[in-house]
């Protein structure tokens, strides 16, 4: 089957693009020092996690597994991610809980409560009298009450000012990183950190996320990898930049690598996780059927032409088929409406087209 999908009938050309070819340097990640057990227990003890790294499923993880306490993770993929989340400052666990009905089948202001049957009577007995309902349970509080006042979540600069100081807690040099917050994630008192990491102008692909919950971290994620120079590597101009993007053994990547200028992606993340938090209002639309095609009409294939006028040479993250990190050459390629697309730079004398397998 010829599989659809955007990008897939999409030819390229440029105007006005340099013509020069270059050099830029390249980056790797090296997490050889960082998934180790005595780098995974150093990283619980930033975040206040006790216990013993233990192996599973390649990687170390500090805490218990059954969401009672925090839990500490850290990958041997090639950034050296690491994952924290303490599931007893989760603010959902504010408030009363639900009204669970009183013994007589109904809830405490009288309305029938969900899914309680009618006693059974058969013909000829008395009704039984139904055993007294357990007492309703009380929802589960925080520990810590700060957990349930939003007001003591940080914001702002002190949000900046806490998610840094955590993440350089753990080892990572927050100097070359760009911080935003998010301060509307969908729960009340989380507040939501981005620190994006920023090398020659460009952001990277890899970032730190921080989620604040009152006076305290509820969870954070990132990479603990450094960066190593791998020296300079020849690069292609961006006129030619356009034919690789009509070559099938490039692709063309939309959005692709994100200039410095635009934002930071806190927005967009948190968007996207509050899509699962907050209800969406359905469109209230009738269907409607397309037209059917006349007989011997053109088979419609439509081909998206894209004029791209401006270029800039940065960098972005891949993932080597043997799960190696790699920052390279990249150039980013806009259109007239300021769409971007990007495409690797380096030189295909210095690239290993070999097939996977």
């Amino acid at each position: 089957m010829i599989a659809p999908g955007f990008g897939g009938r999409t030819t390229f050309s440029g105007e006005g693009l340099p013509t020069e070819a270059g050099e830029a340097r390249a980056w790797a990640y090296d997490a050889t020092a960082v998934a180790t057990a005595d780098a995974a227990r150093r990283v619980a003890e930033a975040f206040g996690v006790s216990g013993e790294p233990r192996a599973e499923w390649g990687q170390w993880v500090v805490g218990p597994n059954d969401g009672t306490a925090p839990t500490v993770t850290v990958s041997g993929d090639g950034l050296g991610n690491v994952w924290f989340h303490d599931p007893t400052r989760d603010p959902g666990m504010c408030g009363a809980a639900p009204d669970a009905g009183t013994s007589d089948g109904t809830t405490s202001d009288g309305s029938a409560a969900v899914g309680t049957p009618e006693p059974a009577v058969e013909p000829g007995l008395a009704p039984s009298v139904p055993a007294p309902a357990a007492p309703e349970a009380a929802a589960p509080e925080p520990a810590d009450p700060s957990v349930c006042d939003a007001g003591s979540t940080p914001t702002g600069d002190a949000a900046v000012a806490a998610a840094r100081a955590l993440v350089e807690r753990v080892g990572v040099d927050v100097s070359g990183y760009e911080l935003t917050v998010l301060e509307d994630s969908g729960l009340p008192g989380l507040v939501q950190v981005q620190a994006a990491q920023v090398v020659d102008g460009t952001q990277t692909g890899a970032a730190w996320s921080v989620g604040l919950v009152g006076d305290g971290v509820q969870s954070a994620s990132g990479p603990l990898a450094s960066l190593v120079e791998l020296g300079t590597y020849d690069v292609v101009s961006a006129a030619e930049a356009v034919d690789r993007l009509n070559d099938p053994r490039f692709g063309a990547s939309f959005g692709g690598v994100m200039p410095l200028a635009r934002a930071a992606g806190a927005e967009d993340l948190a968007a996207e996780s509050a899509v699962g938090i907050m209800p969406v209002e359905p469109e209230r639309t009738e269907p409607t059927v397309p037209p059917v095609p006349a007989p011997g009409s053109p088979i419609a294939w439509p081909v998206q032409r894209v004029t791209l006028v401006d270029a800039r040479l940065g960098v972005t993250l891949l993932t080597a088929p043997d799960g190696a990190a790699v920052l390279v050459p990249a150039w980013e390629l806009t259109d007239a409406d300021d769409q971007t697309w990007s495409v690797v730079a380096v030189a295909e004398e210095q690239l290993d087209l070999s097939p996977v397998g």
